[in-house]
């Protein structure tokens, strides 16, 4: 032959392009272009092998109509016998060998016959060649992902492990030996066989979590207590899930574990926190309520619920103003609106029921210094002013009595001359009887007025009170004439 040649298909390009040449006139691959076009210009045989799927041969180029194009051109160079033999590739067309003979009629049916082998020949060893190199291939990636696996597996921040059905581990890395307490994951594998007795301080967990495991294939953030090797105790949150075989039995458990120790230790240091918070809530005599700006109540005290007759479930997530009366309400709201824009405190009272309140409206604000809850006292001063005001009047009874003290004290004075110079007025009239009478009135009338000082002065708290007994017939006969002289006409004294 005077030229051999493999073409490979790229159905990209549209082209056979030559992958291997052989002959004195291989040359003239290098002025030809074989398209997959169905052109007359590009119904030579390679092109027509590779899209028909069947071989071509050409006995004599002298005298066959369909190479009319290039007729000229082939016989220049010698070419009188064309055969072109397509091959596959996994079951599709990959190209063709073309061979180009000196003599007219040299391809005969044993020479097809044996062509039509080779190119087939060719095909499978281009497919064994291709089947090879992605073996190769896939190896390569099968080992980089196996490297790559072990070190994430290895340098993992969580714990991954293995366990079988029975119980026990089968892999661990690094980080969950760590999480144990352990030095390696040998130790880890050495020293525990019975994970739900050896590692699950609850073991009963360990089987809900096997139920859920067998039951949905797969757990996720299951959170389990885990004794670790100095005794004390991991928090633990596990996703897994349960790796079965093609019969559909379990094969083995494979998940990651994270240490949620320090989260926990935070939840339950919150939880106590709350519940702290909560009892120095409840402890307090203020009814006291958390809010945000919709008045919706996001926490309350045992004072406040009794206040609004509501239990804490039911004032809490709900709109408080709702359960205060309409006109309340709204001046609530426009007090809640001012402590919001301003950023300031609002204290103002209200009446509520015959109780007065004295309420506090407390901006809470957030990070950006923007406001977004709402902090209300309010406070029961009912008896603080009912206190208040029993206090004013005792001050100003103590007032009315430090008065009466002072005069009183001057008027005892002023009695103590009448008095004595009425003694000296009754002994000057010692023979006038009628005149001696009504001078005794008048001291009489000082004694009594002396009487009533000392009862000022003890209201004044100024003398001390004589206690001793009293005939009030004595009294009122006493009193009577000077009585009948003050009282008017239309009374009578009896």
């Amino acid at each position: 032959f005077l030229m051999a040649w493999v073409g490979l298909v790229d159905r990209e390009k549209g082209l056979v392009m030559p992958a291997a040449r052989a002959g004195e006139a291989s040359y003239f691959l290098d002025q030809i272009t074989v398209r997959l076009d169905d052109t007359p210009e590009e119904r030579g045989p390679p092109g027509t092998a590779v899209r028909t799927g069947r071989h071509v041969v050409i006995p004599d180029l002298a005298t066959e109509p369909t190479v009319a194009p290039w007729r000229e051109r082939m016989l220049e160079h010698g070419f009188r016998t064309i055969g072109a033999f397509p091959f596959r590739v996994r079951g599709e067309i990959a190209g063709a060998l073309t061979v180009y003979m000196p003599e007219p009629g040299t391809i005969g049916d044993e020479e097809t016959a044996l062509l039509a082998e080779l190119s087939a020949d060719l095909g499978y060893a281009l497919e064994t060649i291709e089947e090879r190199a992605a073996r190769r291939e896939g190896e390569r990636a099968l080992r980089e992902a196996e490297e790559k696996y072990r070190g994430i597996f290895e340098n993992a921040i969580e714990g991954i492990f293995q366990t079988a059905p029975g119980g026990h581990f089968i892999t661990v890395n690094s980080s969950f030996a760590r999480m144990l307490g352990y030095d390696s994951p040998e130790a880890v594998l050495s020293a525990i066989h019975d994970t739900r007795n050896q590692l699950w301080v609850r073991p009963e967990k360990r089987d809900e979590y096997r139920r859920l495991l067998d039951t949905h294939g797969f757990v996720r953030g299951f959170e389990r207590e885990l004794w670790r090797k100095d005794g004390t105790i991991l928090w633990a949150s596990e996703s897994s899930r349960a790796v079965r075989d093609s019969t559909g039995a379990v094969e083995f458990y494979e998940g990651t574990l994270e240490d949620i120790t320090e989260r926990k230790k935070t939840e339950q240091a919150l939880a106590h926190s709350r519940e702290t918070m909560k009892e120095l809530l409840d402890a307090s005599p203020d009814a006291t309520l958390l809010l945000d700006l919709d008045w919706v109540a996001l926490a309350c005290n045992r004072v406040m619920a009794l206040g609004l007759g509501k239990s804490f479930t039911e004032i809490v997530g709900s709109p408080v103003l709702d359960l205060l009366p309409p006109g309340i309400a709204q001046a609530r709201r426009l007090r809640g609106e001012e402590a919001a824009r301003t950023g300031k405190t609002v204290r103002f009272r209200d009446e509520r029921a015959g109780r007065t309140f004295d309420n506090t409206l407390v901006p809470i604000s957030n990070r950006a210094g923007s406001v977004t809850q709402l902090a209300v006292f309010a406070r029961d001063i009912t008896e603080r002013q009912q206190l208040e005001a029993q206090l004013l009047q005792a001050q100003k009874m103590e007032a009315v009595g430090r008065l009466a003290g002072g005069v009183a004290h001057d008027f005892n004075n002023l009695l103590t001359v009448i008095q004595g110079y009425g003694e000296i007025l009754v002994t000057s009239l010692a023979g006038d009887e009628s005149r001696r009478e009504e001078v005794a009135e008048i001291l009489n009338a000082a004694e009594r007025a002396t009487t009533l000082t000392r009862q000022l002065l003890a209201f004044s708290r100024r003398q001390v009170l004589e206690m001793r007994d009293l005939d009030l017939g004595a009294v009122v006969a006493d009193t009577e004439k000077m009585l009948r002289r003050l009282i008017g006409e239309d009374i009578e004294l009896v």
